[in-house]
């Protein structure tokens, strides 16, 4: 056992998850190892609470903390308690979903832990079936949101179109979100300040563990604050090169259990890990 990690954060899509979102039996043992050993395990993620919650809960990894949203939202898979929330404020928001529909952005609005959408279409419907969630269409009240969303997001397949729409939204509301993409498709904001590292360091200083003790792991942009802010920085095999730059450890690929191989090498079987 490395008694110098006592905290694992782990990205789900890519990452923990094969591509057919499901984990091996290896893996889910390792994990419980670990958390008998006493190492504390974060999900971070930038799902929905309860897309995330449904998985987790299948995982069979107990009430761990999820870190949902990119980190806009920390709470407990089973209790549900929330531990932590920063919502986008509301004026920005509208402002955001106003600036999108100028630029015809097809916007997600997360509120409540809903999916709000102004009409439904594929890319809706894709999206349900990925994350098993159902959205709500709220038609032309989207323009002027109800209440404060966790995180919008633009759904665009479109390369060229998603990079355009980026662009003018990163320099209009620079400072007043911060920007995160989990894949090609998805350009995501959040509150600014919100990342999956800020989230982490929250739990860290609830659990009395530093950083410097946590192992990350991720494979997408949305992870690379993330990697950033531990102390032991793990990219798995298929993530982006931006990524891997920052990482100390490049693990194999989700697909053949690159997380569960590195805890159980660096975390259970090493004596200091280094």
């Amino acid at each position: 056992m490395n008694p110098n990690i006592r905290m694992l954060a782990i990205d789900m899509d890519g990452t923990l998850l094969h591509d057919d979102t499901t984990i091996s039996p290896y893996t889910h043992d390792i994990l419980t190892q670990a958390l008998a050993a006493g190492v504390r395990v974060v999900v971070a993620t930038g799902r929905m609470f309860c897309s995330a919650r449904q998985l987790a809960t299948e995982l069979g990894l107990g009430d761990v903390p999820l870190v949902t949203y990119s980190g806009g939202l920390i709470a407990k898979c089973i209790s549900g308690e929330i531990l932590y929330h920063a919502p986008i404020p509301l004026a920005t928001a509208r402002e955001i979903v106003a600036t999108a529909r100028e630029l015809d952005a097809f916007v997600h609005a997360y509120v409540h832990d809903e999916l709000w959408v102004r009409f439904r279409d594929r890319r809706v419907d894709d999206y349900e079936k990925r994350c098993r969630i159902e959205a709500k269409v709220i038609g032309a009240e989207m323009d002027a949101l109800a209440a404060a969303p966790t995180k919008l997001l633009i759904n665009e397949p479109d390369p060229q179109k998603i990079a355009r729409i980026a662009k003018v939204l990163r320099e209009k509301f620079a400072g007043r979100v911060h920007f995160v993409q989990s894949s090609p498709m998805f350009f995501e904001m959040v509150a600014p300040h919100v990342s999956k590292g800020v989230a982490v360091e929250q739990l860290g200083l609830r659990y009395g563990i530093g950083m410097k003790q946590t192992m990350g792991f991720g494979n997408a942009q949305n992870d690379f604050d993330l990697l950033r802010a531990v102390g032991w920085p793990v990219a798995v095999a298929n993530a982006v090169p931006e990524l891997k730059a920052v990482a100390g450890y490049i693990a194999p690929s989700n697909n053949e259990d690159g997380v569960a191989k590195t805890v159980a090498k660096y975390v259970l079987e090493a004596n200091d890990g280094r």
